[in-house]
């Protein structure tokens, strides 16, 4: 469930008051709208209450890393364990491509696959090639 906003200034002092003037906590949570629970949290530590707090495991890769990854990636067809051998990385290559997912200025799609190119094909580009050497392609009207 997402964290709720601090309380303000006026909030705590409104809470140190009634807390002196010996009210309940329910009763001051109810008195200023606010959970008992926060109340709870504001009086048992109101030397840190509102300062954040840093959660979860350790970031397996710095910043610098991360953007180094990003420029290996920008503008390439390099696969997530190419870019992981190229950075010489110790890490899964599912973290390189978290990295690249949380950045919004790459953007990476799958390709579509193109058709081969035969020799019939090849032989017809050479011949229009030749039919069209010598046109002057200034001149031909535009449709």
């Amino acid at each position: 469930m997402p964290r709720g906003k601090y309380l303000t200034e006026e909030e705590r002092g409104k809470i140190l008051v009634m807390k002196e003037v010996d009210f309940s906590i329910r009763e001051i949570a109810r008195r200023l709208g606010k959970s008992h629970k926060v109340v709870i949290n504001f009086l048992r530590d109101q030397a840190n209450y509102g300062k954040n707090k840093m959660g979860g495991p350790m970031k397996k890769l710095s910043p610098r890393t991360e953007r180094l990854i990003v420029k290996t990636a920008s503008n390439t067809l390099k696969s997530c364990n190419q870019i992981k051998k190229e950075l010489n990385l110790d890490v899964s290559r599912w973290t390189i491509h978290r990295v690249l997912q949380e950045n919004r200025n790459i953007v990476r799609e799958k390709l579509m696959s193109a058709p081969k190119l035969l020799p019939r094909h090849k032989i017809a580009r050479l011949e229009y090639a030749r039919a069209n050497m010598h046109r002057n392609w200034h001149n031909v009207s535009q449709c």
